[in-house]
C-alpha cells in the first residue's frame, strides 16, 4: 500500500473526551466504510478488538506494528497505542471507548485526549455460529475532511485492517477463547 500522509489529516479540537461528550450525528456523506463476513463467532471478533494481545496482531494495515500502552476495554476507557510503519514513522493514537460490545462498538479517535480525527462505530451480527458480520463506519466531521481522508488512504488502511482481522480469525489455532 502506498505510503500516505497523516499530517493532512485535519482534526477537530475537543475540550474533553468525557464519556458524556455529545457526539454529534454527521451527514452519511462523512463516512468510509466496510462490511466483512468474518469467519467466527462474534465472541472471537469481540476478544480480538479487546484483548492486549491480540489486537497487536492485526491492529493496522500492511506494514504496520501496533504496540499497545493501555486498553481498557469498556464504555469511557481509553486505548493507547502507536502504529510504527516501514518509514520508521510513529503515530500516536487515542481511542475512548463509548460501547463496548457485544453487538456494537463505538469509539472516538484522535492523536491524544484533546482531539477527535473520527468516530467508529463497528456492529457485529453473529450470522451463524462460526460466522459474523462486522460493519466498520469510519465517520469524519464533514464530507471535506472524510474526502481529504480518503485522499490520504483512510479507505485502503481499513481494508488493510479489516483483511489482517480476517487473516487472524481464519487461522483456527491464532487463539482460544
Amino acid at each position: 500500500m502506498e505510503a500516505r500522509n497523516q499530517q493532512n489529516v485535519m482534526r477537530r479540537t475537543v475540550v474533553s473526551l468525557h464519556p458524556d461528550t455529545p457526539i454529534p450525528q454527521p451527514d452519511p456523506r462523512s463516512e468510509i466504510s466496510e462490511t466483512r463476513i468474518l469467519p467466527a463467532a462474534r465472541d472471537r471478533v469481540l476478544k480480538a478488538f479487546s484483548d492486549h494481545d491480540l489486537v497487536g496482531q492485526w491492529w493496522g494495515p500492511e506494514g504496520f506494528r501496533t504496540v499497545t500502552k493501555h486498553l481498557d476495554f469498556r464504555p469511557g476507557g481509553i486505548w493507547q497505542h502507536v502504529l510504527k510503519g516501514r518509514d520508521r514513522m510513529e503515530y500516536t493514537n487515542y481511542v475512548m471507548y463509548l460501547q463496548t460490545g457485544p453487538e456494537i462498538i463505538d469509539y472516538v479517535h484522535g492523536a491524544d485526549e484533546h482531539t477527535i480525527d473520527f468516530r467508529a462505530i463497528i456492529t457485529l451480527e453473529e450470522l451463524t455460529p462460526d460466522q459474523t458480520q462486522l460493519h466498520f463506519r469510519m465517520i469524519c466531521e464533514s464530507p471535506a475532511v472524510r474526502d481529504q481522508n480518503f485522499r490520504d488512504g483512510a479507505d485502503d488502511a481499513l481494508k488493510s485492517t479489516l483483511s489482517r482481522l480476517e487473516a487472524l480469525l481464519s487461522d483456527p489455532h491464532s487463539y482460544d477463547i
